[in-house]
């Protein structure tokens, strides 16, 4: 751990990466005070530099990367409900985690009584079409329009410019 940090602050770390909850590692670490006292405590904790880089170096190799979770996205952009099942219709949960398939499950449902699979439903491929399009920026959800433009867009049409485009403020900037 780094050094310059206190008995109770690498307590409060430790607690924090077990509860991923300040207020309880605050009580963990054996700070005094009542409730208000320890809620404040946490957040002041988790906002001091060194605590939040001991605590982000801890976890970095529990979070996904940028290229993981566009792999991801994309896995699910392209996956077909098919791919979940055995070539004669069946389903069988082991085999598709063998293919690497189980991850695009949503959920399964089950008769109560056979335990036999009635449904399964994949992650949407539209949602992960749609998350890798924002990435990419294909979908700005914001357009600005100069002056002149405005004026330009007046002068052809003779209409007024709309206040709104697709629910968005049209935003009145010079480029």
């Amino acid at each position: 751990m780094p050094d310059g940090l206190t008995i109770k602050q690498k307590l409060f770390i430790e607690c924090y990466l077990q509860t991923r909850n300040g207020f309880q590692s605050a009580k963990l670490a054996g700070y005094a005070g009542d409730d208000h006292t320890l809620r404040v405590v946490a957040s002041q904790n988790l906002a001091k530099p060194s605590i939040r880089a001991e605590i982000d170096r801890r976890l970095e190799p529990f979070i996904l990367s940028a290229n993981q979770v566009l792999a991801g996205l994309s896995g699910i952009a392209d996956i077909d409900i098919a791919d979940v099942f055995e070539p004669d219709g069946s389903f069988d949960l082991a085999k598709a985690k063998a293919r690497g398939v189980s991850r695009y499950i949503k959920s399964i449902t089950r008769d109560k009584d056979t335990l036999a699979v009635t449904k399964v439903e994949v992650y949407s491929a539209h949602e992960g079409y749609r998350d890798m399009g924002k990435h990419r920026g294909l979908f700005p959800t914001k357009i600005e329009i100069s002056k002149s433009e405005a004026d330009e867009a007046i002068d052809r049409s003779g209409a007024p410019l709309p206040e709104t485009f697709h629910g968005e403020p049209v935003v009145d900037s010079e480029m």
